[in-house]
């Protein structure tokens, strides 16, 4: 998802139209475990400045690469623990947390910041803490 500074208002039976300015970047993140190797299958956070989860870069391949088209902002990177990876433990998670509205919060691993570059492609390394 990319957003725009530019907002529209539609009118009930008036035809409306609007120009968007979208600036885009490509960011090539490779995920390496506490001993430098890579990490394959683990999905990446990408949360604002102020702690808003603002997209999430497809789980990494067998080498720990991933990319994805982001703004050219700041960005901090995070990834759930290595338990919450499976699609079972992360139902259980959510049942144990029911009524928490960000229950993630409590267990997500921050990983560094991010930033691409509008209308290149940057590549960062990001490594996991023992024991994630």
């Amino acid at each position: 998802m990319l957003t725009a500074p530019e907002h529209i208002f539609v009118v009930a039976g008036r035809t409306v139209a609007q120009t968007f300015h979208l600036q885009s970047a490509t960011l090539r993140v490779r995920l390496l475990d506490a001993a430098g190797q890579p990490v394959a299958a683990v999905p990446i956070e990408l949360r604002d400045a102020a702690g808003k989860g603002r997209q999430q870069l497809p789980p990494t391949d067998a080498d720990g690469w991933t990319s994805g088209e982001i703004e050219p902002e700041p960005f901090r990177a995070a990834v759930l623990p290595r338990r919450l990876q499976d699609q079972q433990a992360m139902q259980e998670f959510w049942r144990a947390n029911a009524g928490n509205p960000d229950a993630l919060a409590t267990v997500r691993i921050a990983l560094g910041e991010v930033q691409a570059v509008a209308g290149a492609t940057k590549e960062f390394e990001l490594r996991l803490p023992a024991g994630w």
